[in-house]
């Protein structure tokens, strides 16, 4: 195919609520009659499709918080004419870019990308739209049950309107250490370790009284048996599953000191339900995410626990990095995750194995070697430190006189480390730096495993190239499907070339890329 003609649908509402959709191409055509809406004339005033930048982490890393895309719209408007758009409100509205093939306008049209709009700026020439790719969608509350403050002590687990009323109520994701619950009735001693789903299928509690272990009793069946019945001196019972009151355990004494608790609640994803690809899956049905799949080396346990205001987006980014994890859109509201891996070894099949780049690809004076943007600047690294077993109640001595001194050294810190390194590297490269990362991994053996990766994929020299291609190199690739050709974060690209040691060619992975749909180009950022 040709160049093709590209569209944009800008979605808004009128002040009477109507949803209106407004279309405009960067060049004039008329809509097929098999096309909705059929045989409508559709302005030339498009001077921008889209600018759009994704990257799997921000521009230039390798490692970091989940990126979400940004896109420019600009359309020609030195008439006037489309000053009206000031009445509408496009704020959160759909954007669609779509590909129209001028040699066959019978044939369907291919979304491109979708995003969300905010209100367009003017100038006396131009209308330009600021767009969100479709990860904005994670960018929501993740929780939104609150405490009502409603107890009429002392029954009631609700806490009161001087303590809890309007709080989050807690939430555990997957496996966590040492939380400390809220007392949600003061004068039952009962405590909550998850007001959102309560304990679901899987479930474990242990709780500690200064670190000290005290002893389970039967589970409660429901509210009235915990409101009613106390557990032995000593010992605690928990009201399990999603019922009222689901999530809470009841303790038998009064405590002597802090009252924590270790808390695994899986999720319905995973062999476990507590793998990152499980948490990362239930988060991403909290959204409007169409799909959700992911491909990884390893794929070990954690778990994350929120007591406070947290959106979808800021969980996966404490979730994600547990195993330098990126999520990348894949066409539409379809999204992929994986991990920064060697290009030569991916734990996943790519859209394009690779696309062979050379010469006469890459457009001219437009390869360029770059730094990384990570704090390392991507010289390599001879030392990876994977902190672990978040401690989320980190306590002094003397709260935990009494506890035994494994209990009380690891209360103590707020992480375990493990770590991975090679001298060796200091001999050429005598002030290599430490790649030090803060996960949410539970045990010891991942941890290690994800050091010695890291340590495998930054303890040698990478690089990492930008340069720019036609939009066309896809468009002739041999078909593959009946959808349009398109290259994604996650891809490879074969570089050869007569410079930088790229002789021979050279295996990259796509970490970043900018679509400019007004100059038909794709600018890349590889690397490996």
């Amino acid at each position: 195919m040709t160049k093709p003609i590209y569209r944009a649908d800008i979605y808004s509402r009128n002040s009477s609520g109507t949803l209106v959709i407004h279309r405009y191409a960067d060049q004039g055509y008329v809509t097929p009659a098999a096309e909705s809406p059929s045989k409508t004339e559709i302005e030339g005033r498009l001077i921008q499709p889209g600018l759009i930048r994704r990257d799997m982490y921000s521009r230039g890393r390798t490692y970091g918080d989940i990126a979400i895309g940004n896109i420019s719209v600009e359309l020609a408007n030195a008439d006037g004419e489309l000053d009206f758009l000031l009445d509408y409100a496009f704020d959160g509205k759909p954007y669609y870019i779509w590909e129209i093939d001028p040699d066959d306008f019978e044939k369907s049209a291919y979304v491109q990308i979708n995003g969300a709009c905010e209100q367009p700026v003017m100038n006396e020439d131009v209308v330009t739209f600021a767009v969100r790719d479709q990860a904005h969608l994670m960018d929501k509350a993740l929780f939104d049950k609150r405490f009502l403050g409603t107890n009429s002590l002392p029954n009631g687990v609700e806490g009161t309107a001087d303590d809890l009323k309007g709080k989050i109520k807690p939430g555990v994701l997957g496996s966590v250490l040492n939380i400390s619950p809220p007392c949600v009735n003061t004068s039952l001693l009962i405590y909550r370790v998850d007001g959102q789903d309560g304990l679901r299928t899987g479930w474990s509690v242990t709780v500690y009284d200064k670190r000290v272990a005290l002893t389970q009793g039967a589970d409660y069946t429901d509210l009235n048996d915990m409101q009613t019945n106390a557990p032995s001196a000593g010992q605690y019972r928990v009201l399990p599953g999603a019922v009222t009151g689901g999530g809470c355990f009841r303790l038998g004494s009064t405590p002597t000191g802090q009252i924590t608790a270790d808390v695994t609640n899986p999720v319905s994803y995973g062999a476990t339900g507590c793998e990152i690809s499980s948490l990362l899956r239930y988060l991403a049905a909290k959204t409007a995410i169409g799909s959700f799949s992911f491909g990884y080396e390893n794929d070990p346990e954690c778990g994350i626990y929120c007591a406070d205001d947290i959106t979808v987006l800021g969980a996966m980014n404490q979730i994600a990095p547990s195993v330098n994890a990126f999520m990348s859109l894949v066409l539409g509201t379809n999204f992929f995750s994986s991990q920064l891996c060697d290009p030569a070894d991916l734990p996943y099949s790519p859209t394009v194995d690779p696309l062979e780049l050379n010469t006469t690809h890459v457009l001219q004076n437009s390869l360029t070697r770059i730094a990384a943007s990570d704090p390392q600047r991507g010289i390599p690294v001879w030392r990876v430190n994977v902190n672990y077993a978040k401690n989320y109640t980190v306590m002094t001595e003397t709260d935990l006189a009494g506890a035994a001194q494994d209990e009380i050294a690891f209360s103590r810190q707020e992480y375990r480390t493990a770590t991975a390194e090679d001298s060796s590297i200091l001999l050429q490269w005598a002030d290599a730096p430490e790649l030090t990362i803060n996960t949410l991994l539970i045990n010891e053996s991942d941890a290690q495993a994800e050091a010695d990766r890291l340590l495998a994929l930054h303890s040698v020299r990478r690089d990492m190239f930008v340069l720019s291609i036609s939009a066309q190199v896809l468009r002739d690739l041999p078909d593959i499907s009946s959808s349009p050709k398109y290259l994604n974060l996650h891809d490879r690209v074969l570089l050869t070339y007569p410079r930088f040691g790229l002789d021979a060619g050279k295996l990259f992975l796509v970490i970043g890329m900018q679509n400019n749909y007004a100059d038909d180009t794709i600018e890349l950022t590889l690397w490996g």
